[in-house]
């Protein structure tokens, strides 16, 4: 008997449509992953996920930069979209404009719908993506950060958040801009959690002890062991301050013992370590908006360290 090809794939019509029926309709994937729940129809297809995922096994790499995935069509739809700029599928609801279709679909069903289908068995955190519930897993249970970056040292458990931490941090690389003020950010994530949060007034995580609320349940949990708990894990390693977070032990280390002060007022010659204290600055010095109460100057500079 014979049959024709596929010629997209070279594989018999009749292999690629049971395949399809399989895969897309009766979901069936008789392959399961022993260290997570990840399924396939195909040995070969865990295979390259155990490696890529659980091994971090990337052979294959960007001939113009450092960028190394698991699969070679992969680099592929990479050069294509980063290095030539094709980015074919445009969102009908906003200007994001992708490589691939799935991309588009992993944009429209996180960010326009809401839907985050995987869930981590420890706690509640979800995502839309299977690699972040993994890559939480790892650095918030498991404490596994296998990638460290080479300007500072900050520990992370997946590429790509060292990829968005470095264009923050270090190369100051923010495309994403409000369209409501000047604020720019490094991903579509930050700018969304600064719209709702700033703009839009969207705070759903409440404090049980005060009338403190958040935009994210990170964020809450860092001002519930800062202020009420007094949870304080990070010490400076000049003299015997402590507190809650690593960032503060940094802008702590800046403002008094290197005399480092970033932010300046563009109206006068005044500087300062924090955008809290550069702000109240302005508004009492050059817009006559003075607060009189020391306690609430105090609240707002402690809760502006959590927005």
């Amino acid at each position: 008997m014979q049959f024709l090809l596929n010629p997209s794939h070279g594989v018999p019509y009749h292999l690629a449509t049971e395949k399809c029926i399989n895969v897309k309709h009766l979901d069936r994937k008789i392959h399961k992953c022993k260290q997570c729940n990840f399924l396939a129809y195909k040995k070969c297809t865990l295979t390259k996920n155990i490696n890529s995922i659980h091994f971090g096994i990337k052979n294959h790499k960007c001939s113009h930069c450092d960028y190394r995935v698991s699969l070679r069509s992969t680099i592929n739809i990479h050069i294509a979209a980063v290095r030539l700029g094709l980015k074919n599928h445009k969102c009908s609801q906003c200007d994001y404009r992708p490589a691939t279709k799935r991309l588009l679909k992993l944009h429209t069903e996180s960010v326009h719908l809401g839907l985050k289908k995987y869930k981590c068995t420890h706690c509640d955190y979800k995502a839309n993506r299977k690699i972040n519930v993994i890559a939480h897993v790892n650095s918030v249970h498991l404490n596994i950060k296998g990638f460290n970056c080479s300007h500072c040292d900050y520990l992370t458990s997946s590429r790509r958040y060292l990829t968005m931490h470095i264009n923050r941090e270090h190369i100051c690389i923010k495309e994403q801009k409000s369209s409501q003020c000047d604020y720019k950010s490094a991903t579509t994530t930050e700018l969304k959690i600064h719209m709702n949060s700033k703009h839009l007034g969207i705070k759903n995580y409440k404090c049980s002890h005060c009338h403190y609320a958040a935009y994210h349940k990170s964020v809450l949990m860092k001002y519930l062991n800062s202020v009420h708990l007094k949870i304080k894990n990070f010490k400076c390693s000049y003299c015997g301050y402590q507190v809650s977070r690593k960032s503060l032990v940094t802008q702590h280390v800046k403002n008094v013992h290197l005399l480092i002060k970033d932010f300046k007022c563009n109206q006068c010659d005044y500087r300062t370590n924090t955008k809290s204290a550069l702000t109240t600055h302005i508004n009492a010095k050059h817009l006559g908006i003075k607060i009189t109460n020391v306690a609430t100057v105090i609240m707002l500079h402690i809760t502006s360290l959590f927005l």
